[in-house]
Protein backbone atom coordinates (compact mmCIF):
# COMPACT_ATOMS: atom_id res chain seq x y z
CA UNK A 1 0.00 0.00 0.00
CA UNK A 2 3.05 2.48 1.01
CA UNK A 3 4.61 1.36 -2.50
CA UNK A 4 1.40 1.98 -4.28
CA UNK A 5 1.25 5.75 -2.16
CA UNK A 6 4.30 6.12 -3.05
CA UNK A 7 3.96 5.52 -6.98
CA UNK A 8 1.16 7.96 -7.14
CA UNK A 9 2.33 11.11 -5.30
CA UNK A 10 5.24 10.77 -8.22
CA UNK A 11 2.70 10.15 -10.88
CA UNK A 12 0.86 13.43 -9.65
CA UNK A 13 4.22 15.26 -9.46
CA UNK A 14 5.04 14.70 -12.52
CA UNK A 15 1.33 15.89 -14.13
CA UNK A 16 1.69 19.12 -12.50
CA UNK A 17 4.87 19.51 -14.62
CA UNK A 18 3.24 19.16 -18.33
CA UNK A 19 6.58 20.96 -20.17
CA UNK A 20 8.61 17.86 -18.71
CA UNK A 21 6.20 15.38 -18.78
CA UNK A 22 5.72 15.98 -22.88
CA UNK A 23 9.24 16.20 -23.74
CA UNK A 24 9.52 12.67 -21.49
CA UNK A 25 6.79 11.46 -23.67
CA UNK A 26 6.55 12.69 -27.11
CA UNK A 27 10.01 14.02 -28.26
CA UNK A 28 10.62 10.25 -29.67
CA UNK A 29 7.19 10.19 -31.27
CA UNK A 30 7.18 13.59 -33.03
CA UNK A 31 10.76 12.37 -34.16
CA UNK A 32 9.66 9.01 -35.18
CA UNK A 33 6.37 10.92 -37.31
CA UNK A 34 8.68 13.95 -38.50
CA UNK A 35 11.26 12.26 -39.68
CA UNK A 36 9.28 9.47 -41.41
CA UNK A 37 7.63 12.16 -43.70
CA UNK A 38 10.42 13.92 -44.95
CA UNK A 39 12.66 11.21 -44.96
CA UNK A 40 15.16 12.11 -48.34
CA UNK A 41 15.97 8.18 -48.72
CA UNK A 42 12.52 7.19 -48.56
CA UNK A 43 11.27 3.79 -46.80
CA UNK A 44 14.66 2.18 -46.64
CA UNK A 45 16.41 4.97 -44.96
CA UNK A 46 13.54 5.83 -42.39
CA UNK A 47 13.71 1.91 -41.40
CA UNK A 48 17.13 2.19 -40.44
CA UNK A 49 16.92 5.34 -38.49
CA UNK A 50 14.23 3.53 -36.41
CA UNK A 51 16.51 2.14 -34.14
CA UNK A 52 18.15 4.91 -33.45
CA UNK A 53 14.97 6.03 -32.45
CA UNK A 54 14.09 3.90 -29.90
CA UNK A 55 17.63 3.79 -28.65
CA UNK A 56 16.97 7.17 -28.04
CA UNK A 57 13.26 6.81 -26.33
CA UNK A 58 14.66 3.69 -24.15
CA UNK A 59 17.85 5.95 -22.72
CA UNK A 60 15.88 8.60 -21.76
CA UNK A 61 14.43 6.44 -18.90
CA UNK A 62 18.22 7.17 -17.45
CA UNK A 63 17.69 10.60 -17.16
CA UNK A 64 13.97 10.88 -15.94
CA UNK A 65 14.76 8.18 -12.58
CA UNK A 66 18.25 10.04 -12.25
CA UNK A 67 16.13 13.96 -11.74
CA UNK A 68 13.18 12.26 -10.06
CA UNK A 69 15.24 11.02 -7.01
CA UNK A 70 17.44 13.62 -6.92
CA UNK A 71 14.33 16.31 -6.65
CA UNK A 72 12.96 13.95 -3.91
CA UNK A 73 16.23 14.06 -2.53
CA UNK A 74 17.02 18.07 -2.33
CA UNK A 75 13.46 18.48 -1.42
CA UNK A 76 13.86 16.23 1.75
CA UNK A 77 10.96 13.66 1.00
CA UNK A 78 13.36 10.51 1.21
CA UNK A 79 14.40 11.94 4.52
CA UNK A 80 10.59 12.18 5.71
CA UNK A 81 10.05 8.35 4.62
CA UNK A 82 13.04 6.93 6.41
CA UNK A 83 11.99 8.72 9.74
CA UNK A 84 8.55 7.20 8.99
CA UNK A 85 10.87 3.39 8.33
CA UNK A 86 9.18 3.15 5.01
CA UNK A 87 11.85 0.63 3.49
CA UNK A 88 14.72 1.86 1.08
CA UNK A 89 13.32 -0.58 -1.83
CA UNK A 90 9.36 0.39 -1.53
CA UNK A 91 11.43 4.46 -1.84
CA UNK A 92 13.22 3.32 -4.75
CA UNK A 93 10.50 1.36 -6.15
CA UNK A 94 7.68 4.49 -6.16
CA UNK A 95 9.69 6.85 -7.69
CA UNK A 96 11.77 4.85 -10.32
CA UNK A 97 8.67 2.56 -11.42
CA UNK A 98 6.74 5.76 -12.59
CA UNK A 99 9.76 6.61 -14.86
CA UNK A 100 9.83 3.69 -16.56
CA UNK A 101 5.74 3.53 -17.53
CA UNK A 102 6.29 7.34 -18.97
CA UNK A 103 9.26 5.66 -20.82
CA UNK A 104 6.95 2.43 -22.09
CA UNK A 105 4.25 4.80 -23.14
CA UNK A 106 6.82 6.42 -25.13
CA UNK A 107 7.99 3.59 -26.66
CA UNK A 108 4.94 2.51 -27.63
CA UNK A 109 3.72 5.47 -29.18
CA UNK A 110 7.52 6.06 -31.02
CA UNK A 111 6.55 2.53 -32.64
CA UNK A 112 3.08 4.02 -33.41
CA UNK A 113 4.54 7.10 -34.87
CA UNK A 114 7.17 5.03 -37.08
CA UNK A 115 4.23 2.66 -38.32
CA UNK A 116 1.62 5.79 -39.06
CA UNK A 117 4.92 7.40 -40.89
CA UNK A 118 5.22 3.98 -43.15
CA UNK A 119 7.65 1.95 -40.82
CA UNK A 120 7.24 -1.53 -41.87
CA UNK A 121 9.48 -4.79 -40.07
CA UNK A 122 10.12 -8.66 -40.19
CA UNK A 123 9.38 -8.30 -36.53
CA UNK A 124 6.66 -8.24 -34.48
CA UNK A 125 6.11 -4.75 -32.94
CA UNK A 126 5.41 -6.69 -29.40
CA UNK A 127 9.44 -8.14 -29.74
CA UNK A 128 10.48 -4.94 -30.44
CA UNK A 129 8.47 -3.38 -27.66
CA UNK A 130 10.07 -6.16 -25.40
CA UNK A 131 14.23 -5.73 -25.79
CA UNK A 132 13.32 -1.81 -25.68
CA UNK A 133 11.61 -2.36 -21.97
CA UNK A 134 14.56 -4.72 -21.16
CA UNK A 135 16.83 -1.71 -22.51
CA UNK A 136 14.44 0.75 -20.44
CA UNK A 137 14.94 -1.07 -17.10
CA UNK A 138 18.58 -1.23 -17.38
CA UNK A 139 18.73 2.70 -17.81
CA UNK A 140 16.70 2.93 -14.79
CA UNK A 141 19.48 1.17 -13.00
CA UNK A 142 21.81 3.73 -14.02
CA UNK A 143 19.65 6.22 -13.34
CA UNK A 144 19.54 5.08 -9.84
CA UNK A 145 23.60 4.78 -9.85
CA UNK A 146 23.81 8.37 -11.06
CA UNK A 147 20.98 9.82 -8.44
CA UNK A 148 23.12 7.77 -5.98
CA UNK A 149 26.92 9.14 -6.79
CA UNK A 150 25.92 12.23 -7.83
CA UNK A 151 24.16 14.54 -4.92
CA UNK A 152 22.66 17.84 -5.89
CA UNK A 153 20.09 18.46 -8.58
CA UNK A 154 22.66 20.09 -10.84
CA UNK A 155 25.08 17.62 -10.43
CA UNK A 156 22.85 14.94 -10.89
CA UNK A 157 21.53 16.91 -14.64
CA UNK A 158 25.21 17.48 -15.81
CA UNK A 159 26.05 13.29 -14.82
CA UNK A 160 23.07 11.63 -16.19
CA UNK A 161 23.89 13.84 -19.93
CA UNK A 162 27.54 12.81 -19.21
CA UNK A 163 26.13 8.75 -19.17
CA UNK A 164 23.60 9.51 -21.85
CA UNK A 165 26.25 10.74 -23.80
CA UNK A 166 28.86 7.50 -23.65
CA UNK A 167 26.00 5.26 -24.31
CA UNK A 168 25.49 6.89 -27.84
CA UNK A 169 29.18 7.59 -27.97
CA UNK A 170 30.29 3.94 -27.45
CA UNK A 171 27.58 1.83 -28.72
CA UNK A 172 27.79 2.16 -32.17
CA UNK A 173 24.87 4.12 -32.48
CA UNK A 174 26.08 7.70 -33.84
CA UNK A 175 30.06 6.35 -34.84
CA UNK A 176 31.25 3.19 -35.60
CA UNK A 177 31.77 1.35 -32.21
CA UNK A 178 35.27 0.90 -31.19
CA UNK A 179 37.12 -2.30 -30.70
CA UNK A 180 39.35 -3.84 -27.74
CA UNK A 181 40.16 -6.45 -25.79
CA UNK A 182 37.42 -8.49 -24.93
CA UNK A 183 36.47 -12.05 -24.61
CA UNK A 184 34.75 -14.75 -27.13
CA UNK A 185 31.82 -16.78 -26.16
CA UNK A 186 30.58 -18.43 -29.20
CA UNK A 187 29.48 -16.43 -31.75
CA UNK A 188 29.89 -13.30 -29.62
CA UNK A 189 32.39 -11.29 -29.12
CA UNK A 190 32.36 -9.48 -25.84
CA UNK A 191 34.44 -6.03 -25.61
CA UNK A 192 34.29 -3.33 -22.62
CA UNK A 193 31.35 -1.21 -24.49
CA UNK A 194 28.91 -4.08 -24.58
CA UNK A 195 28.65 -3.54 -20.83
CA UNK A 196 26.74 -0.68 -22.22
CA UNK A 197 22.87 -1.36 -22.66
CA UNK A 198 22.72 0.54 -25.82
CA UNK A 199 25.34 -1.71 -27.75
CA UNK A 200 23.26 -4.96 -26.94
CA UNK A 201 19.76 -2.69 -28.04
CA UNK A 202 20.67 -0.91 -30.83
CA UNK A 203 22.49 -4.65 -32.39
CA UNK A 204 19.14 -6.26 -31.84
CA UNK A 205 16.93 -4.09 -32.88
CA UNK A 206 19.01 -3.85 -36.46
CA UNK A 207 18.88 -7.86 -36.30
CA UNK A 208 15.33 -7.52 -35.65
CA UNK A 209 14.73 -5.85 -38.36
CA UNK A 210 16.48 -7.78 -40.47
CA UNK A 211 15.77 -11.30 -39.78
CA UNK A 212 12.29 -10.98 -37.61
CA UNK A 213 11.51 -12.68 -34.29
CA UNK A 214 14.06 -15.10 -34.74
CA UNK A 215 17.07 -12.78 -33.96
CA UNK A 216 15.18 -12.97 -30.09
CA UNK A 217 16.99 -16.62 -29.50
CA UNK A 218 20.56 -15.04 -29.38
CA UNK A 219 23.39 -14.18 -26.27
CA UNK A 220 22.64 -10.51 -26.76
CA UNK A 221 18.98 -10.50 -25.10
CA UNK A 222 20.48 -12.44 -22.45
CA UNK A 223 22.95 -10.12 -21.83
CA UNK A 224 20.50 -7.33 -21.84
CA UNK A 225 18.48 -8.49 -19.59
CA UNK A 226 21.59 -9.61 -16.84
CA UNK A 227 22.78 -5.67 -17.35
CA UNK A 228 19.02 -5.06 -16.34
CA UNK A 229 19.26 -6.84 -13.65
CA UNK A 230 23.06 -5.87 -12.34
CA UNK A 231 22.33 -2.48 -12.75
CA UNK A 232 19.17 -2.32 -11.15
CA UNK A 233 19.98 -4.03 -7.99
CA UNK A 234 23.42 -2.10 -7.41
CA UNK A 235 21.61 1.54 -8.32
CA UNK A 236 19.19 0.44 -6.02
CA UNK A 237 22.23 -0.45 -3.26
CA UNK A 238 24.32 2.62 -3.88
CA UNK A 239 21.31 4.93 -3.37
CA UNK A 240 19.93 2.98 -0.22
CA UNK A 241 23.27 3.53 1.43
CA UNK A 242 24.02 7.40 -0.12
CA UNK A 243 20.54 8.50 1.38
CA UNK A 244 20.89 5.84 4.78
CA UNK A 245 22.38 8.67 6.91
CA UNK A 246 20.96 11.46 5.71
CA UNK A 247 20.13 13.69 8.25
CA UNK A 248 21.65 12.14 10.83
CA UNK A 249 23.34 14.11 13.23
Amino acid sequence: MRFAALARLALLRQWRDPASLGLAVFTAPAFALLYGLVAPGGESAFAGYVPSLLVFSSIMALFGAAMALARERAAGSLLLLRMAELPGSAIIAGFALPQLLINLLSLALTLAAAKVAGFTTAASLPAIFAVCATASTASIGLGLLVAALAPGISRTFLSASVVMFLQLLFSGLLFPRPDGPGVTLGDLRLTLWDLLPTTHLHLLLVALLRDGDSALGGARLAMLGLLALLFVGAGSLAFTRATRTEGRP
